[in-house]
């Protein structure tokens, strides 16, 4: 037992004590009178008890340990091993795109060649780069995901090997189309089925129309292309070229496009002041006479046909201004040779013409199959980009709404 345990004890007998001898002795006695009264036997009650405290507070003192604050212990650190890894430097080796073959280079003076789909109504009205169905049609593949590709289209059709001519250059003996005799064709409207392909890219497929109107001097041409979806069809684009008919052919006063995701654009051909001016630009260029629009170009070349066939002989370059969204440019048709093609018409003699791009001008390849025994319509038209992209339209079916379809 440690000391200090017996203090209690030693507390209990002096608090009774004194109490006894206090409770016991008169409080208003002197302390002289306080020891004279008190009994000899209670004296020693207090000596005992006083020795008792003292000796119980020495014993307190010698008991009770020392506390000292703990000294303040610094926490040894491990030692910390830090590994610096160095990726080794990468020098990026820059591969040159691989630059698409030119499609007139590789093939022979004469080739055979399958009637590929024809050229896209809004292929063939794309005739530049930057405004095209090919880029219409991707924006339209980013919005609409996967596209179904129709292995009936694929499979139903079988195309003859057709002649194509090295296109020829620009001379000085190319003919104006303005001037020549025009016979207006059958009103008509054209179906067609749209491909296009792109290098490394799986072809996207589309349908297309092409309507032909001529009434009371007046005519209207309208140009429509969408994506073939498996239960629907994705409109991208659509021309509308209205005007007058005289008797050499179409005089164009308005043209108006609609693309997917972009606004409406108009052409204006004032023949007043002999200018054309366009709603997306602040430009206006100079009326030349036989003016054409990106839509009324293909109705021209077939009233032309039928009222000036002289005008589509092997090797003949003709001209033309056509005018587009922003500006007008002068083509330069040339006359290659006669084709016959196999559609699900038929097989149909055409005359194949061909616009050759031109550096500073246009940079894609316009091609056009017209065909006599069927109104000379355009069966086909096809427009190669200068970035290998091949949209194609070909025609499925002729509606007359006078004669029924064809």
């Amino acid at each position: 037992m440690p000391p200090y345990a017996l203090s209690v004890s030693a507390r209990q007998i002096l608090i009774a004590t004194v109490a006894k001898s206090v409770y016991t002795t008169p409080m208003s006695s002197t302390p002289s009178q306080m020891m004279i009264a008190m009994p000899p036997g209670r004296m020693h009650y207090l000596w005992f008890a006083g020795l008792a405290l003292a000796g119980h507070l020495l014993l307190w003192q010698w008991s009770t340990p020392a506390i000292r604050p703990a000294p303040a212990v610094s926490p040894k650190l491990a030692p910390v091993t830090v590994q610096l890894a160095v990726k080794p430097k990468v020098t990026a080796r820059a591969t040159p795109p691989a630059l698409p073959r030119a499609r007139e280079s590789t093939r022979p003076q004469i080739a055979a060649r399958s009637q590929a789909m024809p050229a896209p109504p809004a292929a063939s009205v794309s005739w530049s780069d930057n405004n095209g169905a090919v880029s219409t049609a991707s924006e339209a593949s980013a919005q609409t995901g996967s596209l179904h590709q129709l292995s009936e289209l694929s499979s139903s059709i079988t195309l003859d090997p057709v002649t194509v001519l090295t296109p020829l250059t620009e001379s000085d003996q190319s003919l104006s189309l303005h001037g020549y005799a025009a016979i207006a064709p059958d009103n008509a409207v054209l179906k067609t089925k749209l491909v296009s392909e792109s290098p490394g890219k799986n072809p996207v497929y589309g349908l297309g129309e092409i309507t032909f109107q001529i009434q009371d001097g007046r005519y209207q041409v309208k140009v429509q292309a969408g994506l073939d979806l498996l239960l629907t069809t994705l409109n991208l684009y659509q021309m509308q070229s209205e005007g007058n008919w005289t008797e050499f052919g179409l005089q164009p006063q308005t043209m108006i496009e609609k693309r997917s995701k972009r606004s409406e654009t108009a052409t204006h051909f004032q023949h007043d002041s002999q200018t054309i001016n366009f709603s997306s630009s602040n430009r206006s260029t100079a009326l030349q006479a036989g003016a054409q629009d990106r839509a009324s170009i293909f109705l021209q070349l077939s009233a032309l046909g039928k009222g000036s066939p002289q005008l589509f002989q092997a090797g003949q370059q003709l001209r033309v201004q056509v005018a587009e969204d922003r500006e007008a440019q002068e083509f330069l048709f040339q006359v290659q040779a006669k084709e016959i093609l196999k559609t699900r018409m038929g097989e149909l003699e055409t005359w194949h013409i061909i616009r050759p791009p031109r550096a500073g001008k246009y940079n894609s390849t316009l091609e056009i199959w017209l065909a006599p025994g069927r109104q000379w319509y355009p069966v086909q038209i096809r427009n190669t980009q200068s970035n290998g992209t091949v949209t194609s339209q070909y025609v499925t079916a002729i509606l007359n709404p006078e004669k029924g379809s064809s």
